[in-house]
């Protein structure tokens, strides 16, 4: 039982390595310009719930569900620990999609577009991700 899970172990890290590299060596050949878009897309969904969050036209049960997301993401305990790198911001990530997605949904795109304070290829991702492009 030990053998198994010593190579289960391995096994994710190993996967977790070539995870690393491959982003390394994306980020390597990428444009200057994406990268700074790419490094301010975390600081800018937290804009966005906040945006989100003041401009109103929500109902109370999705103002409550953006507060706690916001809440979430300010808070230093997480789910996956944030010093772990990708796998640390996973979580982060998975609930805000999904919270946006569930706030949005009625709203539709213009509102994302209207308070999204990054840049067109940054809300491109984000429209993806929502499945609202």
């Amino acid at each position: 039982m030990g053998d198994v899970l010593l190579k289960a172990l391995l096994a994710v890290v190993v996967l977790y390595g070539v995870v690393v590299a491959a982003v390394w060596w994306y980020a390597r050949r990428a444009e200057p310009a994406t990268l700074r878009e790419a490094a301010s897309f975390g600081p800018d969904l937290v804009r966005l719930v906040r945006g989100l969050l003041a401009g109103g036209g929500f109902t109370r049960r999705a103002r409550v569900a953006l507060g706690a997301l916001l809440l979430y993401l300010a808070l230093p305990i997480d789910l996956v620990p944030d010093p772990i790198p990708l796998i640390g911001w996973a979580d982060d990530l998975v609930l805000v999609v999904l919270v946006l997605r569930g706030v949005t949904r009625r709203a539709g795109t213009d509102v994302i577009r209207a308070h999204w304070p990054g840049g067109p290829a940054g809300l491109a991702v984000l429209l993806r991700l929502l499945r609202l492009s």
